[in-house]
Protein backbone atom coordinates (compact mmCIF):
# COMPACT_ATOMS: atom_id res chain seq x y z
CA UNK A 1 0.00 0.00 0.00
CA UNK A 2 3.00 2.28 -0.11
CA UNK A 3 4.05 3.63 -3.49
CA UNK A 4 6.37 6.24 -4.94
CA UNK A 5 4.21 9.19 -6.00
CA UNK A 6 4.92 12.06 -8.34
CA UNK A 7 3.25 15.44 -7.93
CA UNK A 8 3.16 18.55 -10.10
CA UNK A 9 2.67 22.15 -9.01
CA UNK A 10 1.94 25.55 -10.50
CA UNK A 11 5.26 27.39 -10.75
CA UNK A 12 3.84 30.68 -9.46
CA UNK A 13 1.12 29.81 -6.92
CA UNK A 14 2.16 26.33 -5.73
CA UNK A 15 -1.29 24.96 -6.60
CA UNK A 16 -1.31 21.18 -6.99
CA UNK A 17 -1.79 20.52 -10.72
CA UNK A 18 -1.15 16.79 -11.17
CA UNK A 19 -0.48 13.51 -9.39
CA UNK A 20 0.75 10.06 -10.33
CA UNK A 21 -0.24 7.66 -7.56
CA UNK A 22 1.58 4.71 -9.14
CA UNK A 23 -0.88 2.22 -7.62
CA UNK A 24 -2.55 0.74 -10.68
CA UNK A 25 -6.00 1.87 -9.55
CA UNK A 26 -8.61 3.93 -11.38
CA UNK A 27 -7.87 7.63 -11.88
CA UNK A 28 -4.19 6.96 -11.25
CA UNK A 29 -2.91 10.17 -12.90
CA UNK A 30 -5.40 13.00 -12.24
CA UNK A 31 -4.71 16.62 -13.11
CA UNK A 32 -6.30 19.88 -12.01
CA UNK A 33 -6.54 23.42 -13.27
CA UNK A 34 -7.83 26.53 -11.53
CA UNK A 35 -9.57 29.77 -12.39
CA UNK A 36 -8.16 33.17 -11.48
CA UNK A 37 -9.74 33.00 -8.01
CA UNK A 38 -8.28 29.56 -7.24
CA UNK A 39 -11.41 27.47 -7.79
CA UNK A 40 -10.60 23.95 -8.99
CA UNK A 41 -11.79 23.00 -12.47
CA UNK A 42 -14.41 20.50 -11.26
CA UNK A 43 -16.27 23.51 -9.83
CA UNK A 44 -17.68 24.37 -13.22
CA UNK A 45 -20.02 27.17 -12.14
CA UNK A 46 -18.86 29.64 -9.48
CA UNK A 47 -20.46 32.95 -8.47
CA UNK A 48 -18.69 36.21 -7.64
CA UNK A 49 -18.29 35.13 -3.98
CA UNK A 50 -16.52 31.90 -4.98
CA UNK A 51 -19.53 29.82 -4.05
CA UNK A 52 -19.40 26.81 -6.36
CA UNK A 53 -23.00 26.38 -7.53
CA UNK A 54 -22.14 23.37 -9.70
CA UNK A 55 -19.45 20.79 -8.90
CA UNK A 56 -19.06 17.67 -11.00
CA UNK A 57 -22.36 18.42 -12.71
CA UNK A 58 -24.28 18.51 -9.39
CA UNK A 59 -26.01 21.75 -8.34
CA UNK A 60 -25.44 23.33 -4.95
CA UNK A 61 -27.10 26.18 -3.08
CA UNK A 62 -25.83 28.41 -0.30
CA UNK A 63 -27.09 30.92 2.21
CA UNK A 64 -25.92 34.54 2.13
CA UNK A 65 -23.00 33.73 4.48
CA UNK A 66 -21.61 30.99 2.25
CA UNK A 67 -22.90 27.93 4.13
CA UNK A 68 -23.89 25.05 1.87
CA UNK A 69 -27.65 24.39 2.01
CA UNK A 70 -28.19 21.66 -0.57
CA UNK A 71 -26.16 19.28 -2.74
CA UNK A 72 -28.30 17.96 -5.56
CA UNK A 73 -31.65 16.68 -4.39
CA UNK A 74 -30.37 14.19 -1.82
CA UNK A 75 -28.44 16.26 0.72
CA UNK A 76 -29.40 19.32 2.76
CA UNK A 77 -27.83 21.14 5.72
CA UNK A 78 -28.85 23.64 8.38
CA UNK A 79 -26.59 26.09 10.22
CA UNK A 80 -26.72 28.15 13.40
CA UNK A 81 -25.96 31.86 13.82
CA UNK A 82 -22.24 31.07 14.31
CA UNK A 83 -22.00 29.21 10.97
CA UNK A 84 -21.82 25.79 12.61
CA UNK A 85 -23.57 22.92 10.87
CA UNK A 86 -26.44 21.79 13.08
CA UNK A 87 -27.91 19.10 10.84
CA UNK A 88 -27.23 17.16 7.66
CA UNK A 89 -29.89 15.16 5.87
CA UNK A 90 -28.74 12.51 3.42
CA UNK A 91 -31.57 10.56 1.88
CA UNK A 92 -33.92 9.57 4.69
CA UNK A 93 -31.37 9.99 7.51
CA UNK A 94 -30.81 13.22 9.40
CA UNK A 95 -27.74 13.76 11.60
CA UNK A 96 -27.88 16.49 14.26
CA UNK A 97 -24.78 18.17 15.68
CA UNK A 98 -24.18 20.15 18.88
CA UNK A 99 -21.17 22.22 19.96
CA UNK A 100 -19.67 23.66 23.10
CA UNK A 101 -19.11 27.45 23.48
CA UNK A 102 -15.63 27.42 21.88
CA UNK A 103 -17.06 25.72 18.79
CA UNK A 104 -15.81 22.17 19.40
CA UNK A 105 -18.36 19.51 18.50
CA UNK A 106 -19.66 17.59 21.51
CA UNK A 107 -22.32 15.34 20.02
CA UNK A 108 -23.94 13.97 16.91
CA UNK A 109 -27.16 11.98 16.71
CA UNK A 110 -28.06 10.05 13.57
CA UNK A 111 -31.10 7.81 13.48
CA UNK A 112 -31.00 5.59 16.55
CA UNK A 113 -27.22 6.02 16.90
CA UNK A 114 -25.28 8.73 18.72
CA UNK A 115 -21.74 9.88 19.47
CA UNK A 116 -20.44 12.00 22.34
CA UNK A 117 -17.04 13.69 22.14
CA UNK A 118 -14.67 14.68 24.97
CA UNK A 119 -11.48 16.69 24.57
CA UNK A 120 -8.17 17.57 26.14
CA UNK A 121 -8.08 21.20 25.06
CA UNK A 122 -9.08 20.79 21.42
CA UNK A 123 -7.65 17.32 20.87
CA UNK A 124 -10.16 14.43 20.97
CA UNK A 125 -9.52 12.35 24.07
CA UNK A 126 -12.58 10.13 24.35
CA UNK A 127 -15.59 9.23 22.22
CA UNK A 128 -18.71 7.33 23.28
CA UNK A 129 -20.52 5.71 20.34
CA UNK A 130 -23.93 4.19 21.03
CA UNK A 131 -25.77 1.99 18.54
CA UNK A 132 -28.59 -0.52 18.71
CA UNK A 133 -26.00 -3.27 19.25
CA UNK A 134 -24.30 -1.59 22.21
CA UNK A 135 -21.79 1.07 23.17
CA UNK A 136 -18.12 1.56 22.36
CA UNK A 137 -15.76 3.86 24.23
CA UNK A 138 -12.72 5.02 22.27
CA UNK A 139 -9.90 6.57 24.29
CA UNK A 140 -6.98 8.37 22.65
CA UNK A 141 -3.54 8.59 24.21
CA UNK A 142 -2.11 11.99 23.24
CA UNK A 143 1.60 12.43 22.58
CA UNK A 144 4.15 14.27 20.49
CA UNK A 145 2.57 13.18 17.18
CA UNK A 146 -0.96 13.99 18.30
CA UNK A 147 -2.85 10.74 18.85
CA UNK A 148 -0.32 8.03 19.74
CA UNK A 149 -2.57 5.32 21.17
CA UNK A 150 -6.14 4.21 20.51
CA UNK A 151 -8.05 2.04 22.97
CA UNK A 152 -11.54 0.74 22.15
CA UNK A 153 -13.72 -0.83 24.84
CA UNK A 154 -17.04 -2.57 24.17
CA UNK A 155 -18.92 -5.71 25.16
CA UNK A 156 -16.45 -7.83 23.20
CA UNK A 157 -13.49 -6.60 25.26
CA UNK A 158 -10.66 -4.11 24.90
CA UNK A 159 -8.48 -3.61 21.86
CA UNK A 160 -5.43 -1.34 21.67
CA UNK A 161 -3.80 0.00 18.53
CA UNK A 162 -0.94 2.37 17.85
CA UNK A 163 -1.52 4.59 14.80
CA UNK A 164 1.05 4.85 12.02
CA UNK A 165 1.10 8.10 10.05
CA UNK A 166 2.52 9.20 6.75
CA UNK A 167 4.45 12.45 6.45
CA UNK A 168 1.25 14.44 6.13
CA UNK A 169 -0.29 13.07 9.32
CA UNK A 170 -2.77 10.69 7.62
CA UNK A 171 -3.33 7.45 9.50
CA UNK A 172 -2.16 4.73 7.12
CA UNK A 173 -2.40 1.80 9.55
CA UNK A 174 -2.60 0.77 13.18
CA UNK A 175 -0.10 -1.46 14.93
CA UNK A 176 -1.44 -3.98 17.44
CA UNK A 177 0.53 -6.15 19.85
CA UNK A 178 -0.43 -9.66 20.90
CA UNK A 179 2.05 -11.26 23.25
CA UNK A 180 5.43 -10.80 21.59
CA UNK A 181 4.10 -10.39 18.05
CA UNK A 182 2.78 -7.36 16.19
CA UNK A 183 0.20 -7.03 13.43
CA UNK A 184 -0.91 -4.28 11.06
CA UNK A 185 -4.54 -3.35 10.68
CA UNK A 186 -6.76 -0.58 9.29
CA UNK A 187 -4.42 -0.07 6.34
CA UNK A 188 -5.38 2.78 4.04
CA UNK A 189 -3.89 4.93 1.29
CA UNK A 190 -5.13 8.40 0.35
CA UNK A 191 -5.11 10.60 -2.67
CA UNK A 192 -3.63 14.10 -2.52
CA UNK A 193 -6.87 15.65 -1.27
CA UNK A 194 -7.70 13.05 1.38
CA UNK A 195 -9.97 10.63 -0.50
CA UNK A 196 -9.27 7.01 0.44
CA UNK A 197 -7.85 5.10 -2.56
CA UNK A 198 -7.14 1.81 -0.81
CA UNK A 199 -8.65 0.31 2.32
CA UNK A 200 -11.99 0.66 4.06
CA UNK A 201 -13.78 3.96 3.41
CA UNK A 202 -15.77 3.75 6.64
CA UNK A 203 -15.61 2.25 10.10
CA UNK A 204 -13.04 2.57 12.87
CA UNK A 205 -10.79 4.33 13.43
CA UNK A 206 -12.75 7.49 12.70
CA UNK A 207 -9.55 9.52 12.58
CA UNK A 208 -8.17 8.91 9.11
CA UNK A 209 -7.24 11.91 6.94
CA UNK A 210 -4.97 14.28 8.95
CA UNK A 211 -5.73 12.11 11.97
CA UNK A 212 -2.59 13.23 13.81
CA UNK A 213 -4.19 16.69 14.07
CA UNK A 214 -7.30 15.25 15.71
CA UNK A 215 -9.51 15.55 12.61
CA UNK A 216 -12.42 13.10 12.43
CA UNK A 217 -14.10 11.52 9.40
CA UNK A 218 -17.89 11.25 9.53
CA UNK A 219 -19.13 8.12 7.77
CA UNK A 220 -22.71 9.35 7.58
CA UNK A 221 -21.76 12.41 5.52
CA UNK A 222 -18.38 11.64 3.95
CA UNK A 223 -17.05 14.88 5.45
CA UNK A 224 -13.99 15.49 7.63
CA UNK A 225 -14.61 17.51 10.79
CA UNK A 226 -11.75 20.02 11.16
CA UNK A 227 -12.96 21.94 14.21
CA UNK A 228 -14.13 25.25 12.74
CA UNK A 229 -15.43 23.73 9.48
CA UNK A 230 -16.26 20.56 7.60
CA UNK A 231 -14.06 19.56 4.67
CA UNK A 232 -15.27 17.65 1.60
CA UNK A 233 -12.26 15.74 0.26
CA UNK A 234 -13.93 14.61 -2.97
CA UNK A 235 -14.11 18.21 -4.20
CA UNK A 236 -11.20 19.73 -2.24
CA UNK A 237 -13.35 22.42 -0.64
CA UNK A 238 -14.90 23.38 2.69
CA UNK A 239 -18.66 23.28 3.19
CA UNK A 240 -18.74 26.85 4.46
CA UNK A 241 -16.83 30.10 4.08
CA UNK A 242 -13.81 30.77 6.26
CA UNK A 243 -15.03 32.88 9.17
CA UNK A 244 -11.47 34.14 9.75
CA UNK A 245 -11.33 35.37 6.12
CA UNK A 246 -7.93 33.75 5.52
CA UNK A 247 -6.70 34.24 1.96
CA UNK A 248 -8.61 35.47 -1.07
CA UNK A 249 -10.81 32.41 -1.60
CA UNK A 250 -12.62 31.38 1.58
CA UNK A 251 -13.70 27.94 0.37
CA UNK A 252 -10.57 26.29 -1.03
CA UNK A 253 -8.64 23.83 1.11
CA UNK A 254 -5.03 24.59 2.10
CA UNK A 255 -4.63 27.19 -0.67
CA UNK A 256 -4.91 24.34 -3.21
CA UNK A 257 -1.71 22.75 -1.89
CA UNK A 258 -3.04 19.82 0.16
CA UNK A 259 0.32 18.03 0.25
CA UNK A 260 2.56 20.88 1.41
CA UNK A 261 0.06 22.42 3.82
CA UNK A 262 -2.31 21.38 6.60
CA UNK A 263 -5.26 23.07 8.29
CA UNK A 264 -5.25 22.45 12.03
CA UNK A 265 -8.25 24.58 12.96
CA UNK A 266 -10.29 24.63 9.74
CA UNK A 267 -9.61 28.35 9.51
CA UNK A 268 -5.99 28.68 8.45
CA UNK A 269 -3.69 26.83 6.06
CA UNK A 270 -0.22 26.18 7.47
CA UNK A 271 2.95 24.99 5.79
CA UNK A 272 4.10 21.70 7.28
CA UNK A 273 7.16 23.57 8.53
CA UNK A 274 4.86 26.03 10.32
CA UNK A 275 3.11 23.09 11.95
CA UNK A 276 6.48 21.87 13.20
CA UNK A 277 7.09 25.35 14.60
CA UNK A 278 3.75 25.17 16.40
CA UNK A 279 4.74 21.87 18.01
CA UNK A 280 8.20 23.18 18.96
CA UNK A 281 6.75 26.28 20.56
CA UNK A 282 4.04 24.35 22.42
CA UNK A 283 6.77 22.23 23.97
CA UNK A 284 8.99 25.25 24.67
CA UNK A 285 6.36 27.33 26.48
CA UNK A 286 6.24 25.26 29.71
CA UNK A 287 10.04 25.33 29.90
CA UNK A 288 10.13 29.10 29.40
CA UNK A 289 7.57 29.51 32.19
CA UNK A 290 9.35 27.12 34.55
CA UNK A 291 12.74 28.75 33.93
CA UNK A 292 11.28 32.19 34.56
CA UNK A 293 9.69 31.11 37.83
CA UNK A 294 12.88 29.30 38.86
CA UNK A 295 14.95 32.41 38.06
CA UNK A 296 12.72 34.55 40.26
CA UNK A 297 12.87 32.01 43.09
CA UNK A 298 16.67 31.85 42.79
CA UNK A 299 16.84 35.64 42.94
CA UNK A 300 14.70 35.76 46.06
CA UNK A 301 16.83 33.04 47.61
CA UNK A 302 19.99 35.00 46.81
CA UNK A 303 18.59 38.05 48.59
CA UNK A 304 17.68 36.01 51.66
CA UNK A 305 21.09 34.34 51.73
CA UNK A 306 22.83 37.70 51.45
CA UNK A 307 20.73 39.02 54.33
CA UNK A 308 21.96 36.08 56.40
CA UNK A 309 25.53 36.93 55.28
CA UNK A 310 25.83 33.55 53.59
CA UNK A 311 27.59 35.03 50.59
CA UNK A 312 28.68 31.74 49.04
CA UNK A 313 25.07 30.51 48.83
CA UNK A 314 23.94 33.97 47.72
CA UNK A 315 26.43 33.93 44.86
CA UNK A 316 25.40 30.45 43.76
CA UNK A 317 21.73 31.36 43.86
CA UNK A 318 22.35 34.59 41.98
CA UNK A 319 24.25 32.71 39.27
CA UNK A 320 21.41 30.18 39.01
CA UNK A 321 18.91 33.04 38.74
CA UNK A 322 20.84 34.73 35.93
CA UNK A 323 21.32 31.45 34.08
CA UNK A 324 17.65 30.49 34.33
CA UNK A 325 16.30 33.90 33.30
CA UNK A 326 18.79 34.14 30.44
CA UNK A 327 17.80 30.69 29.20
CA UNK A 328 14.11 31.62 29.38
CA UNK A 329 14.74 34.84 27.47
CA UNK A 330 16.74 33.08 24.76
CA UNK A 331 14.11 30.37 24.32
CA UNK A 332 11.33 32.96 24.13
CA UNK A 333 13.33 34.96 21.60
CA UNK A 334 13.87 31.87 19.48
CA UNK A 335 10.15 31.05 19.60
CA UNK A 336 9.31 34.57 18.45
CA UNK A 337 11.83 34.29 15.62
CA UNK A 338 10.33 31.01 14.48
CA UNK A 339 6.86 32.50 14.30
CA UNK A 340 8.00 35.74 12.71
CA UNK A 341 10.37 34.37 10.08
CA UNK A 342 9.62 30.67 9.64
CA UNK A 343 11.53 27.43 9.95
CA UNK A 344 14.08 27.71 7.16
CA UNK A 345 15.28 31.16 8.19
CA UNK A 346 15.75 29.97 11.78
CA UNK A 347 17.56 26.68 11.23
CA UNK A 348 20.54 27.99 13.20
CA UNK A 349 18.29 28.82 16.16
CA UNK A 350 16.78 25.36 16.10
CA UNK A 351 20.28 23.90 16.28
CA UNK A 352 20.98 25.77 19.52
CA UNK A 353 17.62 24.76 20.98
CA UNK A 354 19.12 21.60 22.47
CA UNK A 355 21.89 23.65 24.04
CA UNK A 356 19.36 26.00 25.60
CA UNK A 357 17.45 23.09 27.06
CA UNK A 358 20.70 21.88 28.62
CA UNK A 359 21.39 25.37 29.96
CA UNK A 360 17.98 25.47 31.59
CA UNK A 361 18.48 22.07 33.12
CA UNK A 362 21.90 23.14 34.39
CA UNK A 363 20.27 26.12 36.05
CA UNK A 364 17.78 23.92 37.85
CA UNK A 365 20.56 21.57 38.95
CA UNK A 366 22.58 24.51 40.23
CA UNK A 367 19.60 25.62 42.29
CA UNK A 368 19.43 22.18 43.85
CA UNK A 369 23.13 22.26 44.68
CA UNK A 370 22.78 25.72 46.24
CA UNK A 371 19.81 24.61 48.31
CA UNK A 372 21.71 21.56 49.46
CA UNK A 373 24.75 23.61 50.41
CA UNK A 374 22.54 26.00 52.35
CA UNK A 375 21.62 23.10 54.62
CA UNK A 376 25.29 22.68 55.49
CA UNK A 377 25.45 19.10 54.24
CA UNK A 378 27.45 18.39 51.10
CA UNK A 379 25.60 15.10 50.56
CA UNK A 380 22.31 17.01 50.49
CA UNK A 381 23.79 19.30 47.85
CA UNK A 382 24.29 16.43 45.41
CA UNK A 383 20.88 14.93 46.21
CA UNK A 384 19.04 18.23 45.66
CA UNK A 385 21.02 19.03 42.53
CA UNK A 386 20.78 15.75 40.69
Amino acid sequence: MFEVRRLGYDADLDYLTSADYNDGLANETPSWSYDAAGNRNDASVVDNLNRATTIGGVARTYDILGNTLTIGSSKSMTWDALNRMTSLTSGATTTNYAYRPDGMRVSKDYGTDSSRFYYDGQMPMETLDTTSSGSTVTRNGLGARGIDRIERVNSSGTTVGYPLYDGHGNMVATLAKSGTSFSLGDQRAYDAWGVIRQGATSGDPKGRYCASLGHVDDDESGLTYMRARYYEATVGRFMSADTSKDGLNWFVYCLNNPIGKIDYSGNSALDLSDAIIKIIWQNMQPLVFNLTVAGLVFGAGACLAAAEQDYWAAGALAAASILSLASAALLARMGYGLFAHGLKENADRIQVCGGLFLLGNAGLNLLGVALGISTGDEDDAWVFGF
